[in-house]
Order: structure tokens, then sequence, then C-alpha cells
């Protein structure tokens, strides 16, 4: 990925680096510099760790996200078979309230 020449990234680090290159730049700017690389270097560090991290738990990730999966096919499953089981009751709930609106209304006394 190339950095754009008007960026800020682009014009800080021209800045930083006209101070190393300057003869006029003195000893304590220059350890001043170093001192700021030296802070940055364990936030790189602590980041690579991070990413090598991730990337050597990728197959305790892979065996969670087939436990999940397979928890959730099987919750799916669970529905499936109470929707079933519930659509059975409100036929026969349905076909009972027929068979009852039919012997009180259409049945004869006796």
């Amino acid at each position: 990925m190339r950095i754009p020449t008007n960026s800020n990234f682009s014009k800080e680090l021209q800045k930083k680096l006209q101070r190393i290159i300057n003869p006029q730049t003195t000893l304590e700017e220059l350890q001043n510099l170093q001192d700021e690389m030296k802070m940055i270097n364990p936030v790189d560090t602590h980041l690579l760790n991070q990413v090598s991290q991730l990337k050597g738990n990728g197959h305790e990730q892979s065996k969670k996200m087939f436990q999940m999966q397979e928890q959730y096919d099987k919750s799916i499953l669970k529905k499936k078979v109470l929707l079933k089981q519930l659509l059975k009751v409100e036929q026969k709930t349905k076909k009972l309230a027929w068979e009852l609106h039919q012997v009180k209304y259409h049945q004869p006394t006796l």
C-alpha cells in the first residue's frame, strides 16, 4: 500500500528524517528520538504477540465454533420438534371444537 505524499504520516516522517539528517541536530535531540522509538517498540512487540496468539489459537477457535454450531443445530432441531407438537395440539383442539359445534348445534336432541 502506498502512502500519499500529502498525508500527515508522510509529513511527520519527513520532519523526523530532516531532524535526524540535519547536521545542526544536537545529540540530545537524537537521544530524544531514540527514546521515542524505544517507547514505540514495546507497543509493537505487544501487538505482534497478540497477533501470534490469535494465530496460534486458530485451531481452538475452530473447535469452539464447531461446538457452538452443534449446540445451535441441536437447539434448532428441538424448536422444530416443539413446533410440530404444537401444531398437532392445535389441530386436535380445532377438530374437537368442530365436533363440539356439530354436537351442540347440528345434532337433533332426543
